[in-house]
């Protein structure tokens, strides 16, 4: 059994060590031979898929800096265009017909200035219809139309004079948007919202300064060691420090004091282990959407089996906080109902009014920052495709977030990309826990419920896949073109949604029940055999699902009628093992594993992983949006970028966790009521107030 559980930490590490290592596993870096098919071409023929002017140099300059989408134009009879397009199909390659260039208005005005209007009109193409998205909605960039009508036709013509002469190719262009030195988003005026911003900073930054003062006032008045470890006596004194930060940072460390808690407290290790794996992913997939000198490397990689194998594995990496979620709010909720036996529905309004309180203060936080002051963090080509459209998203669709329906609604136009997954999260706890109390309320319904979870899990991606024609697996390569696949359909109809998500949690939550039954012989309950088969079972789909999942890319899948069936299981086989795998660590308490799992240098990573889901995604944007010129990569460049953005998601995760969610943990979630005192000390306040007004005047 310990053999069994084992395995699911070597996933873990074998997915790490596969994404963080790419060339190494499929070959080393590339020699410019692409395989495609059993046919190799030499991929310099083809047009560089990025090139760049100097942005700096353009800028410094007084000139306009544009970043245009280029789509080649068919030519049949062009060799190369016949192989670009043949080398295109395969969904591990980009576009190589939709090409990125950074171009500086003053330097191309100077290299078609000697044009004659013939060689003007030959280089002139039309726009040609395409069935792909390639760039963002002309409502984020406000002065695109003056561009267009300055700019467009040059830029065009300066593009096409490389490609003809270089490649005897034309390209249809188009500028997403142009920057001038004299108008960017550091110039524009500090609005209200900015200024409100910059208030609530400033604000939290002095109440942590002054909070932390008066608690090292305390401490040299108490003389304690252990002085930030222990409750203050009085009330005024503990309202006083609820920003502290040697406070809140001891609060990191220390350990649960609950059976309950302690049980599952191996998940913060897991969490832990879950967010540096998809730090890196995101970092990854980060990379393969900006400019890059070599992107052969990226087709490359998912042209090995194993790594292929691991990046249509990997959008199984948030099933397992899904799983995690579903069986923390199932045993918490049934401990709490068994406490109290009296069945009430206002147990539903307790529960999930505290899980707000707990994830709004910060979610707002970051939302905020992303619409006002983040935008003005322009320090590259990219900051307008990257910042400036989710800061624009931000402004405009905060209210789809505040209202938890970001995963379905405005599913291109998310603000915060990541939160779609708070949406979802929120959607199954509340689904989660009415399920679980209409089960304490009617005992006798709890097979219906645990049917219509499974059917939902089984039959909620099935039927998507099977109406929407969609692949069984996340075989989407190298073609998202924006950010985090915001204009992947796959992504978009069967990772977000509620009704094609709910396997993890939903197991999480059969799992909890589980749970909460056998709790007194618990030992016993996992090593029956009953047990045991069922985890070697659930291992086994997982492997038979995933192990030739590579095969996917050189299949027409589409022709197999039961792809859907394939995908419904792959969809929910990882979710269920997690489940099971929980309930064997919950039990076994001297399990290898699990002591591993609750070391005390993973205790405070694992309870900053709601900081860092938050800021991780803040840093990947300034990263990118800071990249100028293609980047030179190689096989260090994903390891690099990852150190980086783990580094610096965590220390910034640190920092909003001392000053923002932990504060507003201990004045809205904990024991003591302060909205009741300050609610108090305010009444108290005007009464005073009132007599000496009294007394003066009459």
């Amino acid at each position: 059994m310990r053999k069994a559980t084992g395995v699911i930490v070597v996933g873990y590490i074998a997915v790490v060590a596969f994404s963080v290592f790419p060339c190494v596993w499929c070959g080393g870096s590339s020699d410019g031979e692409v395989v495609d098919g059993a046919a190799e071409f030499d991929y310099s023929y083809m047009p560089k898929l990025y090139q760049y002017d100097d942005y700096g140099k353009c800028l410094k300059q007084g000139s306009v800096y544009c970043m245009v989408r280029s789509l080649v134009k068919p030519h049949p009879s062009s060799e190369l265009w016949q192989q670009i397009q043949n080398f295109s199909v395969d969904v591990r390659h980009y576009r190589h017909y939709l090409l990125d260039r950074g171009i500086c208005i003053d330097e191309c005005l100077r290299s078609i200035g000697g044009l004659s209007k013939t060689q003007r009109d030959e280089l002139r193409v039309g726009s040609f219809e395409v069935d792909f998205k390639y760039r963002f909605k002309r409502k984020y960039f406000p002065n695109l139309p003056k561009h267009q009508q300055l700019y467009e036709e040059s830029v065009s013509l300066c593009i096409n004079q490389k490609l003809k002469s270089s490649y005897d190719l034309q390209a249809f262009s188009e500028i997403e948007y142009c920057q001038e030195s004299y108008n960017s988003s550091n110039n524009d005026p500090i609005d209200t919202f900015d200024s409100l911003c910059i208030a609530i900073i400033c604000f939290v930054v002095s109440l942590a300064v002054f909070s932390t003062i008066f608690d090292y006032y305390l401490r040299n008045q108490s003389e304690l060691e252990d002085h930030f470890e222990k409750v203050p006596p009085k009330i005024e004194s503990q309202f006083a420090t609820i920003c502290s930060i040697p406070r809140n940072f001891k609060s990191l460390s220390s350990p649960p004091k609950s059976t309950l808690s302690q049980d599952f407290m191996f998940l913060e290790g897991l969490r832990f282990v879950t967010m540096v794996t998809i730090i890196h992913l995101h970092t990854t997939v980060m990379l393969m959407n900006v400019p890059v000198e070599h992107p052969e490397l990226f087709e490359e990689t998912l042209h090995s089996p194993p790594m292929a194998t691991m990046s249509l594995f990997t959008p199984n990496l948030v099933q397992s906080f899904f799983t995690i979620g579903g069986i923390l709010m199932a045993v918490n909720l049934l401990d709490s109902m068994s406490k109290q036996p009296a069945f009430r529905w206002s147990l539903l309004w307790e529960k999930a009014t505290n899980r707000l309180k707990r994830i709004l203060p910060l979610y707002l936080f970051v939302i905020l920052i992303t619409a006002t002051i983040y935008r003005r963090l322009s320090i590259g080509p990219l900051h307008d495709r990257i910042v400036a459209v989710e800061s624009k998203n931000c402004q405009q669709n905060w209210w789809v977030n505040l209202l938890f329906l970001n995963n379905y609604l405005k599913t291109d136009e998310t603000c915060v990309q990541p939160s779609w997954y708070l949406s979802a999260d929120f959607q199954f706890y509340l689904f989660g826990m009415v399920a679980l109390m209409v089960i304490q309320r009617f005992p006798r319904s709890a097979t219906c419920w645990v049917c219509l979870m499974v059917a939902l899990n089984l039959l909620g991606p099935g039927i998507t896949m099977w109406i929407q024609t969609l692949p069984p697996l996340m075989a989407t390569g190298t073609r998202p073109v924006l950010l985090l696949f915001t204009d992947d359909e796959w992504f978009a109809q069967l990772y977000k949604p509620f009704h094609t998500s709910s396997a993890g949690y939903f197991y999480g939550v059969l799992a909890g029940m589980v749970y909460h039954r056998v709790k007194p012989s618990g030992d016993e309950f996992v090593n029956r055999k009953m047990f045991k088969a069922v985890k070697i079972v659930a291992l086994l789909v997982v492997l038979i699902c995933y192990v030739p999942s590579y095969l996917i890319y050189d299949t027409n899948w589409k022709s197999y009628f039961w792809m859907p069936l394939y995908g419904s299981i792959a969809k929910n086989c990882w979710g269920f093992l997690c489940a099971v795998t929980f309930i064997d660590l919950a039990f076994n308490k001297k399990n290898c594993l699990r002591t591993l799992l609750e070391s005390r240098s993973l205790l405070p990573l694992g309870k900053l992983t709601y900081s860092v889901y938050h800021s991780h995604y803040l840093i990947l944007m300034a990263i990118s949006s800071a990249i100028r010129a293609p980047l030179a990569n190689d096989v260090f460049t994903p390891i690099s970028f990852t150190v980086l953005a783990l580094v610096l998601s965590y220390g910034l995760g640190l920092i909003v966790f001392l000053l923002v969610e932990q504060p507003a943990a201990n004045l809205l979630t904990g024991k003591t009521n302060y909205v009741d005192f300050i609610g108090e000390q305010m009444i108290q306040g005007a009464r005073r107030c009132f007599k000496k007004i009294n007394k003066k005047c009459f």
